[in-house]
């Protein structure tokens, strides 16, 4: 039996962030690489220079799209404004325009929605659910992840770190898989990123839904030759 004795907040939410941010989590990130197939075959990436490279530009990109929904769609729900957190939705579906960048988005997020209607079956969760049914909104992964971080009591920070954490991992983690390069390089590249990771979260916390923004013309390009490329180590 888990005990029911009262707990410390602060541990509690501690070990829910880890539980989300776990790249265990069920919810399919692993089967994508974000572009780094196409990138090791064709030698953009290739080393741990060119490795941290591409991975704080697909940071920046994470954050000035995703980052900037998962945020609105948080401070939505916390003001239970069910319109604005729809409206967050809507608006990353524009902007997830190559196949393979849109299915990761809303494969990742009916996941997520699914995880949270049998761990966390509050109203909000269940309404999320018929949206999608009804077609109100796709059920893209960062508002619902900030959906689900708003009704655990996480911050804003920790949303925005973990949304960028969990990009971050799927690109080192893909590239142990492709290329010749070990765990110590992946994490020293991890560990330098959190500074980064900070400053885009003060210069996009202020920008309001209307201002997201992305602009990741080789990303895009990747996407689109993996899905037409002969590589199948990860979903296409």
């Amino acid at each position: 039996m888990i005990p029911t004795k009262k707990s410390n907040r602060s541990v509690c939410e501690l070990f829910r962030l880890m539980e989300f941010t776990d790249s265990a989590l069920p919810v399919g990130g692993f089967s994508f690489s974000c572009g780094v197939e196409t990138a090791t075959v064709c030698g953009m990436i290739h080393d741990e220079e060119s490795l941290g490279a591409y991975l704080l530009a697909t940071a920046r990109q994470v954050a000035t799209c995703d980052g900037v929904a998962a945020l609105a769609a948080h401070r939505a729900i916390l003001r239970r404004d069910w319109r604005a957190f729809l409206a967050a939705d809507r608006r990353i579906g524009l902007f997830k325009t190559g196949d393979e960048n849109r299915r990761m988005s809303l494969r990742m997020g009916h996941k997520l929605g699914q995880l949270a209607r049998h761990i966390l079956p509050q109203k909000e969760v269940i309404q999320w659910g018929e949206a999608v049914a009804r077609g109100e909104i796709e059920g893209h992964h960062a508002p619902m992840q900030g959906l689900l971080f708003a009704l655990t009591g996480e911050s804003e920070e920790r949303l925005f770190a973990s949304l960028l954490y969990g990009a971050a991992t799927q690109i080192t983690g893909a590239a142990l898989r492709l290329m010749r390069i070990d765990h110590f390089a992946t994490q020293r590249l991890l560990y330098a990123l959190g500074e980064e990771v900070a400053r885009l979260y003060e210069e996009l916390s202020p920008l309001e839904i209307e201002e997201m923004h992305l602009f990741g013309p080789e990303r895009e390009i990747l996407a689109s030759m993996h899905e037409a490329g002969p590589q199948r180590m990860f979903m296409n």
